[in-house]
C-alpha cells in the first residue's frame, strides 16, 4: 500500500469562515508570504480566489476544475487559523480502518457555508467536524487506542496518538477541527 498522509487542524469555524470572501488583499498576500516555498502561479490565483470567493462549482457534483488548488489554499488558511494541528501518514479503507475511512470521508457538519469546490479527482478532500461531532470522534480514537485493535498497516499507534492529541485540543478548547487527505 503506498503513504496517505492526513491533516488536521483545530479551528475556529467562525474565525476560518472570515478569511473565506473578506475580499482583504493584505489576507491574501500573507497567505502567500507565509508559504515555506515558492507558490505556483495556480495555488496564488486559487489563493486570490479563495479570499474574493469567485470560485465556484457544479450544482450537482459540487466539483471543479480548480477545486485541488482551491482546497489547497483553504488549507493555508487552516493552518495559519490552527491553535493546533497534526500530520499523520495514513492508508484509509472503509472496510478495513472504517473509524478512520469516516473520519476523513465523513459529510461536512453543519450547513456548508463555505461552498468549497470538490476536486474531480476525489483528492485532496477536506470536511469539517464541528465541537460535538469531534467530542465523538475523539472517544471513538481513545476507545481504538485502549482496545489495541488498530492495524498498524493502515494506522500506526503513535499516529492514533497523535490524532488523540489533536481532538483532545479542539475539545479543550470548544473548537472544531478541519480535516484534510491527499494522496
Amino acid at each position: 500500500m503506498g503513504s496517505n498522509f492526513m491533516s488536521i487542524y483545530v479551528c475556529d469555524m467562525d474565525e476560518v469562515s472570515r478569511a473565506v470572501g473578506c475580499r482583504d488583499q493584505a489576507v491574501a498576500r500573507s497567505l502567500i508570504e507565509t508559504a515555506d516555498e515558492p507558490l505556483t502561479s495556480s495555488m496564488e490565483h486559487a489563493i486570490h480566489a479563495l479570499v474574493e470567493r469567485s470560485y465556484s462549482r457544479d450544482p450537482k457534483t459540487f466539483q471543479h476544475e480548480t477545486g485541488p488548488a482551491v482546497i489547497r489554499a483553504f488549507e493555508r488558511v487552516c493552518a495559519i487559523s490552527s491553535s493546533a494541528s497534526v500530520t499523520v501518514e495514513m492508508y484509509d479503507d472503509e472496510e478495513e480502518s472504517p473509524l478512520l475511512w469516516n473520519f476523513i470521508w465523513d459529510e461536512w457538519d453543519g450547513d456548508d457555508t463555505l461552498e468549497l469546490p470538490l476536486s474531480p479527482h476525489g483528492v485532496p478532500a477536506v470536511t469539517w467536524h464541528g465541537p460535538a461531532r469531534t467530542t465523538r470522534y475523539l472517544a471513538a480514537f481513545e476507545e481504538l487506542r485502549s482496545s489495541g485493535s488498530s492495524d498498524e498497516e493502515y494506522l500506526g499507534e503513535d499516529e492514533i496518538d497523535e490524532i488523540i492529541e489533536a481532538l483532545q485540543s479542539a475539545g479543550a478548547e470548544g473548537k472544531g477541527v478541519f480535516v484534510f487527505v491527499e494522496y
